[in-house]
Parts: C-alpha cells; sequence; structure tokens
C-alpha cells in the first residue's frame, strides 16, 4: 500500500474542523466479533484512531491511547485497523 503514516488532522495546519462543536453523524461500525453503534455512546467522549501495523507512528501512540482510556471512564477509545484482512 502506498500510503503514508502520519496525521492527516487540521490541527497540524492551524484550522480547525468545520464540524468542531457538532453532534458527530451517526454511524455503525462492524467488525467479525462486535458493534459499535455511536447512538449507544451518546454524551461520552469519542476517540476514534484509525491505525495499521505497518506504522511505526500508530504503534508507538497505542499505550498513550489505552492510559487515555483508563484515566477517562467516562470516555471510548475505539481503534481502527487499516490492515488489509488477508484471511476475507
Amino acid at each position: 500500500m502506498g500510503a503514508s503514516c502520519g496525521s492527516l488532522s487540521g490541527f497540524e495546519r492551524g484550522a480547525h474542523p468545520r464540524q468542531l462543536g457538532e453532534p458527530a453523524p451517526e454511524f455503525v461500525l462492524t467488525d467479525s466479533q462486535r458493534t459499535v453503534d455511536l447512538a449507544k455512546l451518546r454524551g461520552k467522549v469519542v476517540v476514534f484512531n484509525f491505525w495499521a501495523s505497518w506504522c511505526p507512528l500508530c504503534l508507538e501512540e497505542l499505550p498513550s491511547l489505552e492510559a487515555m482510556q483508563h484515566a477517562l471512564p467516562q470516555g471510548v477509545v475505539l481503534a481502527v485497523s487499516t490492515d488489509d484482512d488477508s484471511g476475507a
């Protein structure tokens, strides 16, 4: 895959997303083991982290995301792997 590893956040450039302060759109994520419905997490702080096992910076930040999950019981960290599933 030719994608580069790094943040694509507008915060890196000093810009702010237009949606800042707005409710997130409703959606459901499903994998082979579970389903996460954003509507059921309403009222919680939700952090989405898109990562891949081939990305050294992604792997480096995983312990800090785990620590954040433990420090914020009212929050939810959802880590979504972008790796290809060769078993599918």
